[in-house]
């Protein structure tokens, strides 16, 4: 959970990738930087989700009531996040390649050379 980080107080920056970029880097979530911004410098993961890692039973119950149930199952899950998540790329990050990473006239997933 990133506490507080929404596009609109630039904690976070979100674009829509194309059919091609998703069958390219399937299940990636995002670019995650751990940044010191007394030593102007970080590190990165870009990490992927897998959604379909573990089967859920099937909901039968009211439609409202299907993502509680899908919290109560992966409840199981807290502390095994290596069931879901993996490392697509780790790397170092500049503040020059951090203003790129974030520039609107770049595509973070190319400048972190994932894509």
């Amino acid at each position: 959970m990133r506490w507080d980080a929404t596009p609109g107080k630039s904690g976070m920056f979100v674009m829509a990738l194309t059919d091609a970029e998703k069958k390219a880097v399937p299940n990636i979530t995002g670019i995650y930087i751990r940044w010191n911004d007394t030593a102007k410098s970080g590190d990165a993961l870009a990490l992927g989700f897998n959604f379909s890692a573990v089967k859920l039973p099937q909901w039968t119950g009211p439609s409202w009531g299907s993502k509680l149930y899908q919290d109560i199952v992966l409840m199981d899950y807290l502390d095994k996040p290596e069931t879901f998540i993996t490392v697509i790329k780790e790397f170092n990050v500049d503040a020059a390649k951090l203003a790129n990473l974030q520039n609107a006239g770049m595509h973070p997933l190319k400048v972190a050379g994932v894509l």
